[in-house]
C-alpha cells in the first residue's frame, strides 16, 4: 500500500485466491495544518489620544475576539477602540486575534505620546458671608498637578490646592 505522490491517492493491490471471501475497511486519517492568520493595526494618534484600526488575514469575518493591550496596564476586547493615554512616553501595544478556526495571531508596535492629555481645571466654593473656600477640581487629578496658581479677581492671588 503506497500513496502515490502525483495525486495523493492511496494504492492498494490485492489479488485474491480462488474462492475466497474478502472484505476492507479503509480508514484514512489526515492531519489538518491550521490556516495561517496575521494581524496587525494601524494608528491615529491626537494628542494623547489613539484610534486604533485593526487588520485582519483572513478578514474580519473570521474573527472570533479581538483583545488590545495598550501598554499602560489597561486593556480591550472593542473591535476598534479608542484609547486615551495618562501621561506621555512610548508605549507597546498589543492585538491578540482569535479566529473562529482556533488560529491565533498576535501582533505588537510601538505607540509614541508626546502631547500631553487634555487636563481641564475648575473649582467648586463654599461662601459664608466674604468668607469664602475654594476647592480644585482638576483633570487629570490632584496627583498629576504640578502647582495651583489662584486669582481671585480682585488683584489678590494664592498657590496651592
Amino acid at each position: 500500500m503506497a500513496v502515490n505522490p502525483i495525486n495523493n491517492l492511496l494504492n492498494y493491490k490485492y489479488t485474491p485466491m480462488k474462492n475466497q471471501f474478502f472484505s476492507f475497511l479503509i480508514i484514512v486519517m489526515t492531519t489538518a495544518t491550521a490556516s495561517a492568520c496575521e494581524a496587525s493595526f494601524t494608528t491615529v494618534v491626537d494628542g494623547s489620544s489613539v484610534a486604533f484600526d485593526p487588520s485582519t488575514s483572513p478578514g474580519p469575518g473570521d474573527v472570533l475576539s479581538y483583545f488590545w493591550e495598550f501598554g499602560d496596564g489597561s486593556a480591550s476586547y472593542d473591535n476598534d477602540p479608542v484609547h486615551n493615554y495618562a501621561e506621555t512616553g512610548t508605549y507597546v501595544a498589543c492585538l491578540t486575534v482569535i479566529f473562529w478556526d482556533s488560529c491565533t495571531a498576535v501582533f505588537c508596535d510601538e505607540i509614541v505620546i508626546t502631547e500631553g492629555a487634555d487636563c481641564t481645571a475648575e473649582f467648586l466654593y463654599v461662601a459664608d458671608g466674604l468668607d469664602v473656600d475654594f476647592e480644585a477640581v482638576t483633570f487629570p487629578g490632584p496627583g498629576d498637578v504640578d502647582n495651583y496658581i489662584w486669582y481671585f479677581g480682585d488683584g489678590s492671588t494664592d498657590e496651592g490646592d
